[in-house]
């Protein structure tokens, strides 16, 4: 298993992805030193509906992230998503699309409670597989509505929409990359 993994990263998929990867071993190993005082580290794993504007294409995916409470009101979350686009069969030429992506985000609550509203932005890489395979940075706004369910486990629900931009072997530049997701949060350490 841990061949396969490391082979896995020196591929040139993956080597857009290791300093995102780096960054959140380095957040996992952060956090738990310090106290809760000054925020907590999360699991975060979730269902997401994707939508490719140009392509008209609905699908799923999931995502798995790492959050870091900073203080009171702000987070910092890395995420990696996974979204899978099938053929339409009334469309000619039509290919399935896989998007691989790494974001890193950046949350503000306005006020702390149970329930409580997060809007952000976030900066990343996406690999786009299926119309011509091609790497495109991944850059867009974030919102979430939180419920803290217990005091170990959160709910969520959020929108996310994104703009491809780059060049490479796709045609997929400028486009709108919107997610809906519906996940769940563990608090990891105290």
């Amino acid at each position: 298993m841990v061949i396969s993994v490391t082979r896995m990263f020196r591929t040139s998929r993956f080597r857009a992805v290791r300093p995102l990867c780096a960054f959140a071993l380095l957040l996992a190993g952060f956090a738990p030193a310090h106290g809760a005082e000054a925020g907590s580290l999360y699991l975060d794993g979730g269902w997401r509906g994707a939508f490719l504007d140009q392509a008209h294409r609905l699908g799923t995916g999931a995502s798995l992230a790492l959050a870091y409470g900073a203080n009171e009101s702000a987070e910092l979350e890395l995420r990696l998503n996974y979204d899978f686009l099938p053929v339409r069969p009334d469309m000619e030429n039509s290919h399935a699309i896989e998007i691989k992506a790494g974001e890193l985000t950046a949350y503000f609550a306005p006020y702390r409670g149970d329930f409580r509203p997060m809007v952000g932005a976030h900066a990343g890489l996406a690999w786009m597989e299926g119309r011509g395979n091609a790497l495109y940075w991944n850059l867009g706004m974030d919102a979430m509505a939180l419920y803290d369910f217990q005091d170990l486990v959160q709910v969520y629900g959020s929108l996310t929409p994104s703009m491809l931009l780059g060049s490479g072997s796709g045609d997929m530049a400028g486009e709108l990359w919107l997610r809906l997701g519906l996940g769940v949060r563990m608090r990891l350490g105290h």
